[in-house]
């Protein structure tokens, strides 16, 4: 039929058993990445100049671009260093904070969209937690 537009008809010809295939295509499941990191910036004291971040979840924070504004650390590449991350998400991963400082008021806000020290086993990040109460 010439009057089906083409979104309703690849919608009825998408097969059942594909759905949980397709709903992973736009997430992370898990996976690390590199991120490069301004080590002139007190949050990256220690360290070299990557620093890899365990990644849940596809929320992604656009850098910073104010004037106060430092963006610390940003994912280096869609590439992950290791994990899963779906197809259609990965194109969209790199250029994005992983690490960044918003000078407010009298004070600083810290991002850290990805837990430094999830579960309690991931020691990369204790020296980035340690070093935004502490230096920054």
């Amino acid at each position: 039929d010439d009057d089906v537009p083409a979104d309703s008809a690849t919608a009825a010809t998408r097969r059942y058993a594909d759905r949980d295939r397709a709903a992973i295509s736009e997430e992370i499941q898990g996976a690390i990445f590199r991120v490069a990191l301004d080590t002139t910036h007190p949050l990256a004291f220690g360290y070299p100049e990557t620093y890899y971040t365990l990644k849940f979840g596809d929320e992604l924070y656009e850098l910073l671009t104010e004037e106060d504004d430092w963006n610390a650390g940003v994912l280096a590449s869609p590439e992950p260093a290791s994990g899963f991350v779906g197809a259609k998400i990965q194109p969209r991963i790199g250029r994005h904070l992983a690490v960044g400082v918003q000078e407010m008021g009298d004070g600083d806000v810290v991002y850290l969209p990805d837990n430094p020290l999830f579960r309690g086993f991931w020691y990369n990040g204790r020296l980035l937690l340690a070093n935004a109460v502490f230096l920054r």
